[in-house]
C-alpha cells in the first residue's frame, strides 16, 4: 500500500493556510536553500494566500538551517537589522547582528561531534582576535528558552557593543 504524501505546492499551501509567520519564513527558506522551489515558485504558491503571507516571502533568506531561521525572524520582530550567511574574510557565519555581533546556531547534526566543536571554537577566536562579538545558541535554548536568549542579545545592543566603535581621529 502506498503512503498518502502531498506534492510541494500542496503542502506549502497548507502551510500558508495553517502555519504561523514563523513557520512560514522557516519552510519557505528550507525549500530555498535545498533548491526544491524558486521564490517564483513561492509567489505562485501564496498568489491566494492572505496578504501578510506575500509580506512574510519577501523575508525569506537561504539559511542553512531551520534554526537559524527561527532565530534570524526572531530578532528582526525586535526591530533588529540581522543578516543572514555572512562572509567575514574567509569564513561563512549564520547570522551578523548590526555590524559585529556574530550569532552562532548550533543544531546536533552539524555540530555535536568533538571535531566539529573544537574548530568551531577556533573560528570564534579568529573571529574575536578580528573584533567581532560571537554568541553561540543551540536549538534547545532556542526553543526552550527563548526569552532569556532574546533578553542576553538585546543586553549587548542596548549597550552599542553590536556596532564597531566609532573611530577618534588623532589630534
Amino acid at each position: 500500500m502506498r503512503a498518502a504524501l502531498d506534492d510541494l505546492e500542496t503542502a506549502f499551501r497548507c502551510v500558508l493556510r495553517c502555519g504561523s509567520a514563523e513557520d512560514v519564513v522557516v519552510i519557505a527558506d528550507s525549500l530555498l536553500h535545498l533548491r526544491l522551489v524558486t521564490l517564483e515558485d513561492l509567489a505562485a504558491s501564496a498568489r491566494s494566500a492572505p496578504r501578510w503571507v506575500t509580506g512574510l516571502l519577501a523575508t525569506t533568506d537561504r539559511a542553512e538551517s531551520g534554526l537559524e531561521s527561527i532565530v534570524r525572524v526572531r530578532l528582526r520582530s525586535c526591530r533588529l537589522r540581522v543578516r543572514a550567511q555572512v562572509w567575514i574574510g574567509a569564513r561563512r557565519v549564520d547570522l551578523v547582528v548590526g555590524d559585529r555581533l556574530v550569532i552562532e546556531c548550533d543544531g546536533a547534526e552539524h555540530h555535536g561531534g568533538w571535531a566539529a566543536q573544537s574548530a568551531d571554537r577556533a573560528r570564534d577566536r579568529a573571529l574575536v582576535a578580528s573584533g567581532y562579538l560571537v554568541m553561540r545558541v543551540t536549538y534547545r535554548q532556542v526553543l526552550d528558552d527563548w526569552p532569556a536568549i532574546e533578553q542576553e542579545i538585546l543586553a549587548v545592543v542596548r549597550r552599542r557593543e553590536h556596532r564597531w566603535p566609532r573611530r577618534r581621529d588623532a589630534v
